[in-house]
């Protein structure tokens, strides 16, 4: 892949750990300047696949900058492998246990959100909307709650797509729906309705069929989608 094509890669996609390049010398250095240039490329580490002489001089201009690792090309597997470990070790750090993986997750959750409600210069907050969308499935409740938090604030269709189909998924605990529903409601109150027609059709049914705090939660979030006060009013009295 070319570099645009891996910039294009991670403004669609969740990201990657690592470039893995067989060039010249000249192309690997090439290859790296360009990637510092790139605001999400410039930390990526590259492992340089390439010829003796190459390592030599690259070894020779690049010293110990730790983004770049190199190999000897038709060298053995073991040690490619090697290098590649070494190399996704140090972007992506020591191992972490589980504990200390949820913990991570949710300050990074809530410092998206916190940066999805004011205007950032540095960081893009719909660079994460990949990501965020994926975090729904996630199996630990607490943290698909908060990805949808924050998929709340996005103006986009497919964010506010994503909460509904969450909060339909009748196999998540009711606690977690209604969690969900209100994050639903709080984007169609900032950006209106952007669901398809099957999604809202879905929403009115479980108005219907749902009791208590569930339908509370699904007729706020209906309501909240710019239907008419009439019909709002009516499911809500249901």
């Amino acid at each position: 892949s070319s570099l645009s094509e891996l910039a294009d890669e991670l403004d669609t996609g969740t990201g990657f750990d690592l470039i893995v390049a067989s060039l010249s010398a000249p192309g690997i250095d090439a290859l790296y300047r360009r990637s510092a240039d790139h605001d999400k490329l410039a930390i990526v580490p590259i492992v340089a696949v390439v010829l003796p002489d190459d390592q030599i001089e690259l070894r020779r201009d690049y010293g110990d900058i730790p983004r770049l690792y190199t190999t000897i090309a038709a060298a053995d597997p073991q040690g490619l492998g090697a290098v590649v470990e070494q190399a996704a070790q140090a972007y992506a750090g020591p191992p972490i246990d589980e504990e200390q993986a949820v913990s991570y997750a949710a300050t990074a959750l809530t410092l998206l959100r916190e940066l999805a409600f004011g205007p950032s210069t540095v960081f893009t907050v719909a660079d994460a909307q990949p990501a965020l969308i994926d975090a729904l499935d996630d199996q630990r409740q607490s943290l698909s709650i908060q990805a949808a938090s924050v998929l709340a604030l996005l103006d986009d269709a497919d964010a506010q797509r994503a909460i509904t189909n969450a909060a339909m998924d009748r196999s998540r605990t009711t606690s977690a729906r209604i969690a969900l529903l209100s994050s639903l409601a709080e984007s169609a109150t900032a950006y209106g309705n952007l669901l398809t027609d099957q999604q809202v059709n879905d929403l009115r049914e479980l108005v219907n069929s749902s009791q208590g705090d569930l339908a509370i939660a699904a007729a706020r979030a209906f309501g909240a989608l710019t239907v008419s006060t009439a019909q709002a009013v009516e499911l809500i009295l249901q």
